[in-house]
């Protein structure tokens, strides 16, 4: 039996992006998007998210969610969900999988793990390329 081989992700991220009136931060909201930094179409995304860890020396999981995103072109950004800023202090797990249009027969796929606490104030940058600020994982 054959191995299946997926290539390496390449310039393709999660960003989790701070949005709503910056004026008044006091309660912004987040949203996870995928981002397409690469030169090449993507299509057929399916990202799965869930949460993970512990709350008060209690384990604690959120649902897994399933999104859909047929199609992504190059230097653009899509959006996944929502995040609820409940699980920032739990593992934010993001796995895509797609393919790109140039070659429909090659599978890629990646997992992104936001860690506790990391989607936070104090790591937010402005997304390269866009006029977006958030916490972007490569």
């Amino acid at each position: 039996m054959k191995n299946i081989h997926f290539p390496k992700v390449e310039r393709v991220s999660i960003a989790i992006i701070r949005e709503g009136d910056q004026a008044t931060p006091a309660e912004p909201n987040w949203t996870a998007y995928v981002v397409n930094f690469s030169d090449d179409t993507l299509v057929n995304l399916l990202v799965a998210t869930k949460g993970y860890g512990e709350v008060d020396g209690q384990p604690q999981r959120t649902s897994v969610l399933r999104h859909l995103i047929k199609h992504l072109a190059p230097g653009q950004a899509a959006v996944i969900e929502r995040v609820d800023p409940q699980v920032f202090g739990l593992a934010n797990e993001f796995w895509l999988s797609f393919y790109k249009e140039a070659d429909p027969t090659v599978i890629y796929d990646k997992k992104y793990v936001f860690m506790p606490g990391s989607i936070a104030e104090e790591h937010v940058i402005r997304v390269p390329g866009f006029d977006m600020h958030g916490i972007v994982h490569d």
